[in-house]
């Protein structure tokens, strides 16, 4: 039970650190902040194992794509860090998940998934908070019109390297959960930044409650 409680505490300390933007952070920048902070690593890691995956299938030019996306994680995780979160997002929103997800799709064929990987930066795109809404916009509006291009590119046209059926079948479930994992993420953590912004303007109306009823009989409060 003590271990329990423990290790119940210890991840509880992690999703805090997680969680906690940096100070003058406030709004749609403290909420970017958070959900960069939790996919950032998940980048890195998939990233990584797909360095194997490519390698192993023969994938040469995948292959070395992906550790040049390792390198752009990683320094979007550090920078982002540090607070400079516009360059890395630019980076890995606008340049590397577009790139890989169209090189992938065009190596690997339609039935390996990674063409979701567009709707995936369609989605960061419309948070990014440093950009205008008219830019964030145009620039999903751009994915889309990407995304539809590959499509019409890649539908009924043979992929440029064959891979077994069984792989294509593992990468399109692999991609499927990554996708839904991140975005899973994305939704909490902007759920989470909803609860407490909810919190916290429930408890600046309690104590102006209370300070009102300190001073004012009840009926005028």
């Amino acid at each position: 039970m003590e271990k329990l409680t423990h290790w119940r505490e210890t991840g509880n300390r992690i999703m805090k650190n997680l969680l906690k933007s940096p100070d003058g952070y406030s709004g749609a920048y403290a909420r970017f902040y958070i959900v960069a902070r939790l996919t950032y690593p998940f980048g890195v890691i998939g990233h990584a194992g797909f360095i194997l995956i490519f390698w192993y299938l023969d994938l040469v030019v995948l292959a070395v794509f992906n550790v040049f996306s390792v390198a752009v994680f990683m320094y979007a995780f550090i920078h982002s860090n540090r607070g400079n979160m516009a360059l890395p997002s630019v980076l890995t929103m606008l340049v590397e998940i577009p790139i890989h997800a169209i090189l992938a799709t065009i190596y690997t064929g339609a039935g390996t998934g990674f063409w979701i990987y567009l709707f995936l930066s369609i989605v960061f795109v419309l948070l990014l908070p440093f950009f205008s809404r008219k830019l964030r916009l145009s620039l999903s509006g751009g994915l889309i019109i990407i995304l539809l291009v590959l499509a019409s590119f890649v539908v009924g046209e043979e992929p440029i390297q064959f891979i077994a059926n069984e792989w294509v079948l593992f990468l399109f479930i692999n991609n499927m959960l990554i996708f839904a994992t991140v975005l899973v993420a994305v939704v909490s953590s902007y759920e989470l930044a909803v609860v407490r912004a909810e919190g916290a303007l429930q408890e600046e109306f309690d104590r102006a409650e209370s300070l009102l009823l300190n001073i004012l009989p009840a009926e005028i409060a």
